[in-house]
């Protein structure tokens, strides 16, 4: 299914869920589906809020399954008032379950500050995934988060764990960046009473703003499982090639919301991949380097579809990031000699 291009209308009381709104259900379950440019529209500006919580998912109360699904080029607008602070591309409260992301792809998505008065109106303990539940886990697993951008006051451009606990591993944090004004870590950020464990993932550097956790917060970090560098995906480009100075800040030029859609988050390198949605067996970034996150995921998580494709194998460990543990993943160059007799 494709949520495209549903923006919020600016009235108040509609600023929740602009793609999808789910409330005290037993479980939401969403495969495969696609949702680009939804939430704020590009030309708002002023104080008409067009889409605070939730671009694309608002869940309140609602347990939800999201696999291999793909985020991009939308839009949030952010702030706090009455000391309740609201901004999301996906905002997930109440009592979440056990909620899960798994292989899904978050790629050109912003959180913007939602008035020009920064000091009246905060936008803090926002982001693009701002997990703020009162009861149960999120669990984020084999995702990547790609071309994030948090014009706010505190949010990350990747994970933002507000309360509760989340659990987050397999995953690519590549080319996200906040705003000048903005506290948070770019790629994950853990404030004060939430909890978040993370393990096998693949960061820009081993920066201090990368991963930040508030006063009162706990971050349970297994960094010597971390992997630092470019990923190298198919799609060989920077953040600043979508960015443009806008309003009070900066953010992602809207000219350029279908490259952000269409941008391939595959690896380059091993022995190629097979494309999802074509069935191609894509081999044009076998040479070269090859991706730091081939067959770098946790050992524990089952590897055999990375060779279901029968073109090739994998190195018996999944890859890190979206294509993970699936017949999609980038496969792993054979070691060793090939001799020939005759």
């Amino acid at each position: 299914m494709r949520f495209v291009n549903i923006l919020g209308s600016g009235t108040a009381g509609t600023d929740n869920g602009t793609a999808l709104f789910a409330q005290t259900m037993r479980r939401v379950i969403i495969d495969d589906c696609l949702f680009s440019t939804n939430g704020c529209p590009f030309y708002a500006t002023g104080n008409a809020l067009h889409n605070m919580n939730g671009a694309c998912i608002y869940a309140d109360g609602a347990p939800l399954t999201v696999r291999r699904t793909r985020f991009a080029g939308n839009r949030s607008q952010a702030l706090t008032y009455g000391n309740v602070s609201r901004g999301g591309v996906v905002r997930i409260l109440g009592n979440c379950g056990v909620t899960a992301f798994t292989n899904c792809v978050f790629v050109g998505n912003e959180v913007v500050h939602g008035y020009p008065n920064y000091s009246e109106f905060k936008s803090d303990k926002a982001g693009m995934l701002a997990a703020s539940p009162s009861a149960g886990t999120v669990d984020v697993v084999g995702c990547t988060f790609a071309m994030g951008l948090a014009e706010v006051s505190s949010g990350a451009a990747g994970v933002s764990v507000i309360g509760g606990t989340a659990n987050i591993s397999d995953c690519i944090f590549y080319g996200n960046t906040n705003g000048t004004a903005n506290t948070a870590g770019s790629d994950i950020q853990v404030f004060s009473g939430a909890t978040a464990h993370v393990a096998y993932c693949l960061f820009e550097d081993d920066s201090a703003g990368r991963i930040v956790c508030d006063d009162g917060g706990t971050l349970d970090s297994s960094a010597s499982t971390f992997v630092y560098g470019d990923p190298l995906f198919v799609a060989d480009s920077k953040i600043g090639a979508f960015v443009r100075t806008h309003g009070i800040g900066i953010d992602l030029d809207s000219g350029k919301l279908a490259d952000l859609a269409a941008f391939n988050v595959h690896l380059r390198g091993g022995r190629g991949y097979v494309d999802e949605k074509t069935g191609e067996y894509v081999t044009a970034y076998m040479r070269g380097d090859s991706s730091p996150a081939i067959d770098k995921g946790n050992p524990a998580r089952p590897s055999a579809a990375e060779s279901a494709s029968g073109y090739a194998g994998n190195g018996r460990r999944v890859n890190i990031g979206a294509y993970g543990g699936t017949p999609w993943a980038t496969m792993t160059q054979p070691v060793g000699s090939v001799y020939y007799l005759r």
